[in-house]
């Protein structure tokens, strides 16, 4: 008994530091305040969520002294699926970066290694002639920085020119890195413990530009970048072997396919990608298959109507194998912010000219800042807009968008007496999109005060947490608990769920265990064999098949 006992405390001793931070501000009609501090400037805002639905939010805060050079501090903060606190006001201090970086979206980018645990990293100024390198840090939900790398310790032949570019993401259990300088471009993998799992880089053409990596299915992950103003796409296993290289994306004569066009890529999730981008005021989308063929047409498919912005959005919905891209597009004279939708086939689903979400006066300030889909093949589109030519500044507005080319809503998120700048969305369980920025608050001294907002929406409209749409299975519990052997997991399926996904992991977040069950309506005593398992605590969590956290147990093996 009193063995068990420890056990608990010792189990409890981080639970108790990560939720006693806990502040009582949720996500509500009144927009939430990320952070309590005030600051001059801010570079890059970016979010992501686990699997939990837990949300990190990062950004750059800067602080202009006078004519001094503007310091550049990055922050961390933990939101759980309501809009709570689980770490302080405050948030998690990451680093100070000499002087402002470039702001490429590269220069602050968040993932969720397999483990659970988070992965940032940022570029920053290495000396005062303006050399850049990069910081990769693992950061855990209570607040702990696992392992910290930079640039040296990734990279083996990386020489001493500055870093231009990079990008992060995560597969499986490998961290993927990618970066440029001026005459060099390299890839490499680390573990989840941070250590590097190639013996050589993985060196790219040289003079290559805006590196984007994306994992594909099958151990495998594409690289597309720029070389010589085309798009180009190279495929590569997790082990560092060469699938295929420089397939022709898009733009093969292109003479101004420039720094300001956006890039977007995805997986297709059959072991391809898509791809996205900007040329010469007009939109293309292109879909490569695992072998690198192109799957529509040489130059990508173009479904802008008239001149097209440079600001637009993408999203892709895999589940339902719909491609989803917001722009404003330039036609008679007239702007309006345009959605379309595509199939994986390439062809349109709405009309060629699109849906219409806004007219817009000639406003540069108007555009699309975000598009995430949910449920049922819809979209929630996020817009920067003024409505009247005497508004001073811009209001943010939500629009779902449904497959049958309707707008199901409009909501106004945000009226504000000042600008904001810098959003990021990100989807979580229960069909909840947190939206997030950088605002200004109070003009004080000659000089705006800004801080850190978030709003959550449902795609019902409601904004602030959806109660109603979160599901529990309040009656899963487990017996015996202490276990030895075998544990019995009881699921009373009142949801009519059919496919459930059953995880194990221990107290450091690494995943010990997984499976796939199928259950009945009624009671279902589901039988894990956790033999294997050390003596320990560990979590369990039951999800259904669209990734919906079900709920949550603790268990300890003796």
């Amino acid at each position: 008994m009193k063995r068990n006992l420890c056990k608990l405390i010792i189990l409890f001793i981080p639970c108790l530091f990560l939720f006693t931070t806990v502040c009582q501000a949720k996500y509500s009609e009144n927009l939430l305040n990320v952070t309590n501090q005030k600051f001059t400037d801010v570079g890059l805002v970016k979010t992501i969520v686990d699997e939990d639905g837990k949300t990190y939010i990062a950004w750059q805060q800067v602080e202009i002294d006078g004519a001094a050079e503007a310091k550049v501090s990055i922050y961390l903060q933990l939101l759980d699926k309501t809009g709570e606190f689980l770490w302080d006001e405050n948030g998690l201090f990451i680093a100070d970066v000499k002087g402002l970086s470039s702001n490429f979206n590269e220069d602050l980018n968040l993932s969720i290694a397999s483990d659970g645990n988070l992965i940032l990293s940022h570029i920053s100024l290495q000396d005062s002639n303006d050399v850049k390198g990069f910081t990769i840090y693992k950061i855990s939900p209570y607040k702990q920085i696992i392992w910290k790398k930079t640039q040296n310790d990734v990279f083996i032949n990386l020489s001493a020119f500055g870093i231009m570019q990079f990008h992060v993401t995560t597969s499986e259990d490998n961290i993927i890195i990618c970066t440029t300088t001026s005459n060099q471009s390299y890839i490499q993998i680390l573990s989840n413990e941070g250590e590097r799992k190639l013996v050589q880089d993985i060196e790219i053409d040289a003079c290559v530009y805006n590196p984007i990596i994306v994992p594909c299915i099958d151990n495998s992950f594409a690289c597309v970048y720029r070389l010589s103003k085309t798009l180009f796409v190279d495929k590569y296993t997790t082990t560092g072997e060469l699938i295929w290289k420089a397939v022709y994306v898009g733009n093969e004569t292109a003479d101004n396919l420039n720094i300001e066009n956006t890039t977007y890529v995805f997986s297709d999730n059959d072991g391809g990608i898509i791809i996205t981008w900007e040329f010469d005021g007009k939109i293309y989308v292109q879909r490569i298959d695992s072998n690198g063929n192109r799957l529509f047409s040489n130059d990508g498919i173009n479904i802008s109507v008239g001149d097209s912005d440079i600001h637009h959005v993408a999203d892709v919905d895999i589940k339902n194998k719909i491609i989803h891209i917001s722009w404003v597009s330039s036609l008679l004279n007239k702007k309006t912010i345009v959605l379309q939708r595509l199939d994986f086939n390439g062809k349109k689903l709405y009309n060629d000219n699109g849906l219409v979400l806004k007219k817009l006066n000639d406003f540069v300030d108007n555009k699309p800042i975000a598009i995430v889909h949910i449920p049922n093949k819809r979209v929630l589109v996020f817009i920067k807009y003024k409505e009247d030519p005497k508004d001073i500044f811009s209001k943010m507005i939500a629009i779902r968008a449904d497959e049958n080319e309707t707008i199901f809503w409009e909501k106004q998120l945000y009226s504000p007496l000042s600008n904001f700048y810098s959003t990021a969305a990100t989807k979580f369980f229960n069909d909840q999109v947190v939206l997030t920025w950088c605002d200004e608050d109070v003009y004080v001294n000659t000089t705006f005060n800004k801080t850190i907002k978030a709003v959550c929406i449902s795609y019902n409209g409601i904004i602030g947490v959806d109660e109603s749409s979160i599901v529990n299975l309040a009656s899963v519990f487990s017996f015996p608990n202490p276990t030895n052997n075998n544990l019995n997991l009881i699921i009373n399926n009142e949801n009519n769920y059919q496919h459930l996904k059953i995880k194990i992991v221990d107290i450091n977040g690494i995943t010990v265990y997984t499976d796939d069950i199928y259950i009945n309506m009624g009671r279902n005593v589901i039988p894990l064999n956790v033999n294997n398992l050390l003596i320990g605590s560990y979590i369990i969590s039951v999800y259904s098949e669209d990734n919906t956290l079900l709920n949550k147990l603790q268990i300890i093996k003796e």
